[in-house]
């Protein structure tokens, strides 16, 4: 009798070990917030130049949510101070962007962006004279770059863009051409 029950338990814990044992361990969700945050990416964007006896120092941080595992979509503020050592001559400039980001592979991505940017532009007044106004100018930038990761999330970035709406008299860059560098977090 004491055997049948030593045997009757020993296969009820084995069993119950195996069953268990068969049991699926439990995943780990992430939170909403969680799932939120690390598709969210930001880009501290920054100028500063000096040539021709002026001085450029510009401010154009950017957020990015990737809303595809390689599209992503992103918007950002613009402010530009520049002063003109030979004529005393200062202004600001300021504006925002959005833009649409597709990735191609691990290292390259083609992006579009749309630009607003409010700069005093060079106008022909009503009497013939020349004058200073205040004008919204936009920009379509059309290009593409290299991403080269750097740890989890960051990574370094250069890019080279042309302006479709480019200006030779109002735009704020010399050429339609426009290269960028710079890190994402």
């Amino acid at each position: 009798m004491k055997q049948i029950l030593l045997f009757t338990c020993l296969a009820l814990g084995l069993s119950a070990t195996w069953v268990y044992g068969q049991e699926q361990p439990e995943t780990y969700e992430p939170t909403p917030w969680e799932e939120f945050r690390s598709r969210l990416f930001f880009q501290p964007g920054g100028s500063f130049f000096v040539a021709n006896q002026t001085m450029v120092v510009g401010l154009s941080p950017s957020v990015g949510y990737r809303v595809l595992p390689k599209t992503s979509v992103g918007l950002g503020p613009s402010v530009v101070y520049a002063r003109n050592f030979a004529t005393d001559a200062n202004y600001y400039e300021w504006g925002g962007s959005v833009f649409l980001r597709q990735r191609l592979g691990e290292r390259f991505f083609l992006q579009t962006e749309y630009e607003q940017i409010n700069r005093p532009v060079l106008v022909t007044l009503p009497g013939g004279g020349l004058g200073i106004e205040r004008q919204w100018v936009p920009g379509f930038l059309v290009g593409g770059g290299l991403f080269q990761p750097i740890g989890y999330r960051g990574g370094f970035m250069a890019a080279l863009f042309y302006n479709l709406l480019w200006d030779p008299n109002r735009s704020n860059t010399a050429s339609p051409l426009i290269t960028r560098f710079g890190f994402v977090f």
